[in-house]
Protein backbone atom coordinates (compact mmCIF):
# COMPACT_ATOMS: atom_id res chain seq x y z
CA UNK A 1 0.00 0.00 0.00
CA UNK A 2 1.32 3.48 -0.82
CA UNK A 3 2.38 5.94 1.87
CA UNK A 4 -0.32 8.37 0.72
CA UNK A 5 -3.05 5.82 1.36
CA UNK A 6 -1.50 4.90 4.72
CA UNK A 7 -1.30 8.53 5.79
CA UNK A 8 -4.93 9.05 4.78
CA UNK A 9 -5.88 6.24 7.20
CA UNK A 10 -4.15 7.90 10.18
CA UNK A 11 -6.28 9.31 12.96
CA UNK A 12 -5.29 11.83 15.61
CA UNK A 13 -6.60 12.10 19.17
CA UNK A 14 -7.43 15.40 20.93
CA UNK A 15 -3.73 15.92 21.79
CA UNK A 16 -2.69 15.58 18.14
CA UNK A 17 -1.04 12.18 18.71
CA UNK A 18 -1.31 9.80 15.77
CA UNK A 19 -3.42 6.71 16.26
CA UNK A 20 -3.80 3.93 13.69
CA UNK A 21 -3.63 0.18 13.34
CA UNK A 22 -1.62 0.58 10.13
CA UNK A 23 0.95 3.06 11.45
CA UNK A 24 3.67 0.39 11.45
CA UNK A 25 3.51 0.22 7.65
CA UNK A 26 4.60 3.86 7.28
CA UNK A 27 8.34 4.55 7.47
CA UNK A 28 9.19 6.57 10.59
CA UNK A 29 10.98 9.23 8.54
CA UNK A 30 7.72 10.03 6.73
CA UNK A 31 5.81 10.54 9.99
CA UNK A 32 8.55 12.64 11.64
CA UNK A 33 8.98 14.97 8.67
CA UNK A 34 5.21 15.50 8.44
CA UNK A 35 4.89 16.41 12.14
CA UNK A 36 8.18 18.20 12.93
CA UNK A 37 7.76 21.94 12.20
CA UNK A 38 11.52 22.39 11.63
CA UNK A 39 11.29 20.14 8.57
CA UNK A 40 8.39 22.09 7.06
CA UNK A 41 9.04 24.65 4.30
CA UNK A 42 8.75 28.40 4.91
CA UNK A 43 5.14 29.48 4.45
CA UNK A 44 3.70 26.27 5.92
CA UNK A 45 0.79 26.68 8.32
CA UNK A 46 1.94 25.34 11.70
CA UNK A 47 -1.40 25.70 13.49
CA UNK A 48 -4.82 27.34 13.18
CA UNK A 49 -7.03 28.35 16.09
CA UNK A 50 -10.39 30.07 15.93
CA UNK A 51 -13.11 31.32 18.20
CA UNK A 52 -16.64 32.03 16.95
CA UNK A 53 -19.28 33.49 19.24
CA UNK A 54 -22.67 35.09 19.43
CA UNK A 55 -22.10 36.78 22.78
CA UNK A 56 -24.49 39.61 23.70
CA UNK A 57 -22.08 42.23 24.99
CA UNK A 58 -24.80 44.88 25.35
CA UNK A 59 -23.75 48.43 24.52
CA UNK A 60 -20.59 50.49 24.90
CA UNK A 61 -21.16 53.88 26.49
CA UNK A 62 -17.86 55.50 25.62
CA UNK A 63 -15.58 56.08 22.64
CA UNK A 64 -12.52 54.34 24.11
CA UNK A 65 -11.01 51.19 22.66
CA UNK A 66 -12.54 48.13 24.39
CA UNK A 67 -11.68 44.43 24.50
CA UNK A 68 -13.73 41.54 23.11
CA UNK A 69 -12.22 39.15 25.68
CA UNK A 70 -14.62 36.30 24.86
CA UNK A 71 -12.86 35.98 21.48
CA UNK A 72 -9.37 35.57 23.01
CA UNK A 73 -7.20 32.92 21.39
CA UNK A 74 -4.36 31.34 23.37
CA UNK A 75 -1.72 29.27 21.67
CA UNK A 76 1.81 28.02 22.21
CA UNK A 77 4.13 28.67 19.29
CA UNK A 78 5.12 25.60 17.29
CA UNK A 79 7.93 27.38 15.47
CA UNK A 80 10.53 30.05 16.24
CA UNK A 81 10.12 33.60 14.84
CA UNK A 82 6.81 32.71 13.21
CA UNK A 83 4.52 34.89 11.14
CA UNK A 84 0.87 35.14 12.20
CA UNK A 85 -2.21 35.76 10.11
CA UNK A 86 -5.19 37.05 12.07
CA UNK A 87 -8.73 37.72 10.85
CA UNK A 88 -11.55 39.10 13.00
CA UNK A 89 -15.02 40.60 12.80
CA UNK A 90 -18.00 41.52 14.98
CA UNK A 91 -21.52 42.75 14.17
CA UNK A 92 -22.77 46.07 15.55
CA UNK A 93 -25.77 48.38 15.62
CA UNK A 94 -26.08 52.03 16.63
CA UNK A 95 -28.17 52.90 19.69
CA UNK A 96 -29.47 56.33 18.70
CA UNK A 97 -29.44 56.75 14.89
CA UNK A 98 -26.91 59.59 15.11
CA UNK A 99 -23.57 59.75 13.31
CA UNK A 100 -22.00 56.34 13.74
CA UNK A 101 -18.45 55.08 13.38
CA UNK A 102 -16.80 51.83 14.38
CA UNK A 103 -13.35 50.27 14.11
CA UNK A 104 -11.65 46.99 14.90
CA UNK A 105 -8.16 46.29 16.19
CA UNK A 106 -6.00 43.52 17.60
CA UNK A 107 -3.31 43.05 20.22
CA UNK A 108 -1.26 40.26 21.78
CA UNK A 109 0.34 39.33 25.09
CA UNK A 110 3.27 36.98 25.73
CA UNK A 111 3.19 37.22 29.52
CA UNK A 112 -0.24 35.83 30.34
CA UNK A 113 -2.10 39.09 29.79
CA UNK A 114 -0.06 41.38 32.08
CA UNK A 115 1.18 43.51 29.18
CA UNK A 116 -0.48 43.95 25.77
CA UNK A 117 1.14 45.05 22.51
CA UNK A 118 -1.05 46.56 19.82
CA UNK A 119 -0.97 44.95 16.39
CA UNK A 120 -3.53 47.40 15.06
CA UNK A 121 -5.36 50.11 17.04
CA UNK A 122 -9.11 50.29 16.51
CA UNK A 123 -10.02 53.61 14.88
CA UNK A 124 -13.33 55.23 15.79
CA UNK A 125 -14.01 56.41 12.20
CA UNK A 126 -12.76 53.37 10.30
CA UNK A 127 -16.30 52.70 9.00
CA UNK A 128 -18.37 55.85 9.44
CA UNK A 129 -21.73 57.40 8.48
CA UNK A 130 -22.59 60.99 9.36
CA UNK A 131 -26.25 60.69 8.34
CA UNK A 132 -28.72 60.19 11.20
CA UNK A 133 -30.39 56.86 10.44
CA UNK A 134 -30.36 53.32 11.79
CA UNK A 135 -27.06 51.64 10.90
CA UNK A 136 -25.65 48.12 11.14
CA UNK A 137 -21.95 47.60 10.60
CA UNK A 138 -19.58 44.63 10.61
CA UNK A 139 -16.01 45.81 11.20
CA UNK A 140 -13.52 43.32 9.74
CA UNK A 141 -9.78 43.07 9.93
CA UNK A 142 -7.09 40.77 8.54
CA UNK A 143 -3.33 41.18 8.74
CA UNK A 144 -0.09 39.22 8.73
CA UNK A 145 2.87 40.11 10.95
CA UNK A 146 5.94 38.41 12.42
CA UNK A 147 7.00 38.00 16.04
CA UNK A 148 10.52 37.23 17.22
CA UNK A 149 9.67 34.51 19.72
CA UNK A 150 11.23 31.15 20.55
CA UNK A 151 9.34 27.91 20.02
CA UNK A 152 6.91 26.93 22.83
CA UNK A 153 6.07 30.53 23.79
CA UNK A 154 2.49 31.04 25.07
CA UNK A 155 0.72 33.92 23.27
CA UNK A 156 -2.77 35.40 23.71
CA UNK A 157 -4.40 37.22 20.77
CA UNK A 158 -7.28 39.64 21.46
CA UNK A 159 -9.76 41.59 19.31
CA UNK A 160 -10.53 45.22 20.19
CA UNK A 161 -13.29 47.58 19.06
CA UNK A 162 -14.05 51.28 19.20
CA UNK A 163 -17.08 53.49 18.52
CA UNK A 164 -17.00 57.21 17.75
CA UNK A 165 -20.10 58.48 19.58
CA UNK A 166 -20.52 56.12 22.53
CA UNK A 167 -23.46 54.62 20.68
CA UNK A 168 -22.45 51.09 19.68
CA UNK A 169 -24.26 47.95 20.69
CA UNK A 170 -24.43 44.20 20.10
CA UNK A 171 -26.24 42.99 16.98
CA UNK A 172 -26.65 39.33 16.12
CA UNK A 173 -26.40 39.88 12.38
CA UNK A 174 -29.99 39.03 11.42
CA UNK A 175 -29.77 35.52 12.78
CA UNK A 176 -26.26 34.69 11.60
CA UNK A 177 -24.84 31.63 13.28
CA UNK A 178 -21.92 33.65 14.67
CA UNK A 179 -21.80 37.42 14.90
CA UNK A 180 -18.21 37.54 16.24
CA UNK A 181 -15.27 35.64 14.74
CA UNK A 182 -11.52 35.49 15.36
CA UNK A 183 -8.98 33.25 13.60
CA UNK A 184 -5.21 33.03 14.16
CA UNK A 185 -2.79 31.06 11.95
CA UNK A 186 0.84 30.48 12.86
CA UNK A 187 2.99 30.31 9.71
CA UNK A 188 6.60 29.17 9.42
CA UNK A 189 8.61 32.29 8.68
CA UNK A 190 12.18 31.13 8.42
Amino acid sequence: MSNARNIARLLANANGELLSTSIASIPGSKINSAVDSSAMPIGSVLQVKFNNANYNWGSVGNSNEWDLTWLDISLTTKGANSAFFIASQFSTDDTNSAAYGVGIGAKYSINGGSTWTSIRTAAQHEDYNSVGSDKYKVPRHATTFALTLPINTPVIFRVTGRFNNSNGQYFNGNGQQFSQMHTVMEIKNG
